[in-house]
């Protein structure tokens, strides 16, 4: 049977939620290794920066034609635009898609009942805590699911006949600081403080609480006050925050099942399954923390710490090695070397095809090239890369090759960036541990700069090699010039003596230059002077050789003269190009050539020697024009 492909879309803005979710795509997997699901996330919640642009990137890369259903976690996409053309490229392959935790027109979803899971942990405060005053804090107002947690709290005040004068709303965006914002225009307004703060999420709940305790409030003495979603920060606040705990895992599970029914046929799925429970805990008043309870809250914290020092100083020290790194092969051994700290059995880095592998140049391109190529692996299978560091290209639409891709297993996409240029992405095989996915968006940024920093080092040495060319080159035949010959002059003939074979120095003038520019101009003089300069450069490419412009019309060139006849070579490829009458004038050169035979011998008197040798050829050419 061949294998299927899900994709998979979301944002890991909110880290546990989506280690969750994916940990629930693994356990379908684990009962369909005939699947493959490749999901792209990214870190950012998106269309709030420039930055969101190279990250918004990796939902474009996935090509619908290659899957055979879709799955969309809308509640962790919150640009709308974004999460729109998703869904409409999904309609325009044709293939079916299903909606997690938000509600899209025209397409299944599943979600717990925000509705009834608000309605219930409101309904509990009014009748176990008696408050008749509330204040709730709302969601994002395009979300379905922040519409449903207030049209539920709502419905209960209304049903225990509450004042309408007793309920404040209070705007929010689901963060952290919109919490702190409420709680400080409450605290602004004291005559009208409520009784209770009921917030649409455990992060703004933290927020507005930790605010109140700043200002002396007490919870739950003061004011009550509770949350949604069972995050791990909600379970670890003292006192704990009373909440809506739903199992993302088992949703994500179940939807996975849906969109298989849909891809075989199937159509009936359940759109709200009971996978809510309240937790009534010690920020409303209720103590029901158990000392079992408390006792994994502080293992699960000495574990993530310990985890996360361990971690951190592992990436210090990886990152501290690739900003030291001179080129960027070494950066990719660095990054292979700590594989491991990654905890995910294949770590594949792919990156846009900008020429990197023989420039350096990192590109600064939006979105990804037609052209990928896999620089680094992390992995416990032996992959061999070639000597630019390359394991192999592939088309963009491949995603990532066959070859990497195991079947009953999760790939997951995250982009690689610098602000908004595109750079790459990186693929893992399987889920991490939720702490990870907020150290592994560290180390993504930390990776970035150090390509950023790559990408710079290389700009300046071309930079500095475009001022030295300057400075050692001749402007018009680009052949070096006095400064050329003595920096490299001497190393040409080293070379030339080590590798075993004979450096001599030819010594080449023009044959009547003044006649040239006398009859025809400087112009056609300098244009005799570059063809002359590029005749010898053809000749002695096939040889480790030195080619400068001596001065005037003189060339000097230093050259293994084993095997070789290059006078006759020059002076052959000279007469050729003159038979072409390609310029009006005539051109001819003559050279002598010394053997460099003693290296304790300085190289301006070999240079003396082949311009006398020179000169003794041009009389010699003289006199047999004269007669």
């Amino acid at each position: 049977m061949a294998q299927k492909r899900i994709a998979a879309f979301s944002t890991d803005w909110n880290f546990e939620i989506s280690y969750l979710v994916h940990k629930g795509m693994e356990d379908f997997l684990n009962e369909n290794p005939d699947y493959n699901i490749f999901s792209f996330d990214c870190f950012a919640k998106l269309g709030e920066t420039n930055n969101d642009i190279a990250e918004a990137e990796i939902f474009k890369l996935a090509d619908m034609s290659a899957f055979d259903g879709v799955l969309i976690q809308g509640n962790q996409i919150l640009d709308e635009p974004i999460r729109n053309g998703l869904v409409e490229r999904v309609k325009k392959a044709g293939i079916p898609i299903i909606s997690l935790c938000y509600q899209i027109e025209g397409i299944p979803f599943i979600n717990i009942d925000n509705y009834a899971a608000m309605k219930e942990l409101t309904s509990h405060l009014i009748e176990h805590h008696h408050v008749t005053k509330l204040a709730f804090l709302t969601g994002y107002k395009e979300s379905s699911e922040a519409q449903e947690r207030l049209n539920g709290f709502m419905d209960s005040c209304y049903e225990h006949h509450l004042n309408v004068k007793d309920i404040q709303l209070l705007d929010g965006r689901w963060e952290y600081e919109h919490g702190r914002a409420a709680a400080e225009k409450l605290l602004k307004d004291w005559g009208h403080m409520p009784e209770a703060l009921i917030c649409a999420n455990d992060d703004m709940a933290i927020g507005a609480c930790e605010t109140f305790q700043r200002a002396g409030i007490r919870i739950p003495e003061d004011i009550i006050v509770t949350g949604f979603d069972n995050i791990g920060d909600a379970m670890a606040y003292q006192p704990r925050l009373t909440t809506i705990s739903r199992d993302y895992r088992n949703m994500a599970y179940t939807a996975m099942y849906e969109l298989k029914n849909h891809i075989e046929g199937i159509h009936t799925y359940v759109e709200k399954p009971d996978h809510y429970a309240p937790i009534f805990s010690g920020s409303c008043g209720c103590h029901d923390n158990s000392r079992t309870e408390e006792e994994l809250i502080r293992k699960r914290f000495f574990k993530m710490n310990r985890f996360t020092n361990n971690y951190s100083r592992a990436q210090e020290d990886m990152v501290s090695r690739m900003m030291d790194a001179g080129t960027y092969a070494e950066v990719l051994d660095i990054l292979e070397s700590y594989g491991d700290m990654f905890r995910v059995p294949q770590v594949i880095c792919c990156s846009n095809r900008t020429g990197v592998e023989d420039t350096g140049d990192l590109g600064r391109i939006t979105g990804y090239s037609d052209e990928i190529g896999i620089l680094a692996y992390c992995g416990s299978r032996h992959i061999d890369h070639d000597e630019n560091h390359s394991y192999g290209h592939f088309s963009k639409k491949e995603m990532l090759p066959a070859s990497f891709v195991r079947p009953g297993k999760m790939y997951i996409f995250y982009p690689v960036h610098y602000r908004e240029y595109s750079l790459g992405y990186m693929v893992f095989e399987g889920a991490s541990p939720a702490i990870e996915y907020n150290l592994l968006e560290g180390t993504l940024r930390f990776i970035e700069s150090v390509y950023e920093n790559m990408r710079q080092k290389y700009l300046l040495r071309e930079l500095n090699e475009s001022l030295n060319s300057l400075y050692v080159k001749d402007s018009l035949t680009g052949l070096y010039n006095r400064f050329g010959f003595e920096q490299y002059a001497k190393k040409t003939v080293d070379d030339i003596v080590r590798s075993g074979g004979k450096p001599a120095i030819l010594f080449a003038d023009m044959d009547d230059m003044k006649s040239i520019n006398d009859d025809y101009g400087h112009e056609a003089g300098d244009i005799a002077i570059k063809t002359i300069g590029s005749l010898l450069q053809e000749v002695l490419s096939d040889t480790r050789s030195f080619v400068m412009r001596y001065g005037g019309d003189e060339f000097l060139a230093i050259t293994d003269i084993t095997g070789h006849n290059y006078r006759a070579k020059i002076n052959h490829a000279v007469k050729k190009f003159d038979k072409t009458k390609k310029y009006p004038f005539h051109l001819s050169l003559s050279v002598g050539q010394v053997l460099i035979n003693d290296l304790s011998i300085p190289l301006d008197e070999y240079v003396s020697e082949a311009d006398s040798r020179m000169y003794e050829i041009k009389k010699k050419k003289k006199i047999m024009r004269n007669g």
